[in-house]
């Protein structure tokens, strides 16, 4: 069955539930690796709209898992912030107070589903976060010098162990088996089996990425 068909079987379904998919509004996005020419792909839906970047949930998700996009948008809110932060600061607020008010709306922005896109971030653009962040603790905005690295890893590991921990969670059915209780070398991060992935991105996805980490790092 081709993506035409699966459209047209979803138009189907909407219409006997009484909904009505308004195809102005419809577009389509092909996931690519990043040295395929677009012009060689196949326009699946010619009657909708192809883009290369859509924001989903206030996450910007590109064709080629390219981050760009979403860091260039979340430096440019944060930056923003860091002026009415100094604002404040020139009015008095002391640090304990310029800290609480960073995390609440520059680290929000900063970490806001960070375990869905920090992994797929390049060196380059984790460097124009640093750049942010170097700036606030220059101007005293902040009395923590934090870096994108470092950030990312805490959140990530942070969902991980929620994650394992809770058979109730959401993400708890992507895990994969656990491994036999065998001897071992080293003490392990978690108890499952170790994920086999084909491309660089899809290790750089945070559960793959995670459950490779934790399954040779001791704790």
């Amino acid at each position: 069955m081709c993506i035409a068909d699966e459209f047209k079987n979803i138009q189907y379904w909407a219409l006997v539930n009484k909904l009505i998919i308004n195809l102005i509004k419809t577009i389509q996005l092909i996931f690519r690796r990043p040295n395929i020419n677009l012009d060689l792909l196949s326009h699946c839906l010619p009657d909708i709209e192809l883009v290369d970047c859509i924001k989903l949930l206030g996450i910007y998700v590109s064709s080629t898992f390219n981050q760009s996009e979403q860091v260039n948008s979340i430096t440019l809110a944060a930056n923003q912030r860091l002026y009415l932060l100094k604002t404040l600061k020139l009015n008095g607020m002391n640090s304990k107070q310029l800290d609480c008010i960073f995390h609440a709306v520059v680290m929000s922005k900063i970490i806001y589903a960070i375990e869905a896109w920090g992994g797929f971030v390049a060196m380059e653009m984790a460097g124009i976060i640093d750049k942010m962040f170097k700036k606030a603790k220059r101007w005293g905005l902040t009395t923590q010098l934090f870096n994108f690295k470092d950030v990312k890893d805490e959140r990530c590991n942070y969902l991980f162990n929620k994650v394992c921990k809770n058979p109730d969670h959401c993400l708890f059915h992507l895990l994969p088996p656990l491994r036999p209780m065998i001897a071992r070398l080293r003490p392990r991060k978690h108890d499952h089996q170790i994920p086999s992935y084909s491309t660089a991105l899809h290790r750089k996805s945070f559960l793959t990425h995670s459950l490779l980490k934790g399954g040779i790092t001791a704790t």
